[in-house]
């Protein structure tokens, strides 16, 4: 049995599919802006844990010269000598900083 559709029908019916056609882009949009989210979140949290592991090696450095420092006693060139690596440990933790955040590099000059 054959529907007969009138002007107003027709009209209505292709408003309809431009509406659910633009739903749907719409949704097709947020979906791939929701990935996007999704992706750069793990981008940063990634940096972030990469950023933690190079700090914590020079910081784990200086907290082992400390102790030997403070809790044996050293020869004085043998002292010189762990203050030195100390510094080294410091400007590589700077370094790190200054990398990390360029915007901030001439705090850490």
């Amino acid at each position: 049995m054959k529907k007969n559709l009138s002007t107003n029908d027709l009209e209505s019916e292709t408003l309809t599919g431009k509406f659910n056609y633009k739903l749907q882009r719409l949704y097709e949009i947020m979906q791939n802006g929701k990935e996007q989210v999704q992706e750069e979140k793990q981008s940063i949290q990634e940096m972030i844990s990469d950023i933690s592991h190079q700090v914590k090696t020079p910081v784990t450095n200086l907290k082992m010269y400390n102790s030997t420092l403070l809790e044996r006693q050293l020869p004085p060139e043998k002292e010189r000598e762990f203050q030195k690596m100390m510094g080294t440990q410091i400007n590589s933790t700077f370094w790190i900083m200054r990398s990390s955040t360029p915007r901030q590099a001439e705090k850490y000059p």
